[in-house]
């Protein structure tokens, strides 16, 4: 019965990396400061963290779960990252 619990954990990992991914998806790029370049490249950063971090953190956690064979943990650990990878990029790119 705990693989049924195990396959349902990893179904909302997927399913906060892939609400994750979307939130970045519709992350505006527009900086607070467009006359300056850091507030620029500060806000690019943050988009592409955005959009591409949570589908790594799922690939990352993925694999260190099937190395492992730890899959209730790796799956805590990269739900944990991909909320911590979606809050980096939504500080760099607030809007």
């Amino acid at each position: 019965m705990s693989g049924w619990y195990c396959l349902g954990a990893w179904l909302l990992v997927v399913a906060v990396a892939v609400a994750a991914h979307l939130f970045g998806k519709l992350a505006s790029a527009a900086p607070t400061d467009p006359d300056s370049e850091a507030s620029v490249r500060r806000a690019r950063l943050g988009v592409a963290i955005s959009i591409t971090g949570p589908l790594i953190a799922l690939v990352i956690g993925s694999g260190a779960g099937l190395v492992t064979g730890a899959w209730p943990m790796a799956g805590l650990v990269t739900f944990v990252g991909i909320v911590l990878v979606a809050a980096i990029g939504y500080t760099l790119a607030p809007r």
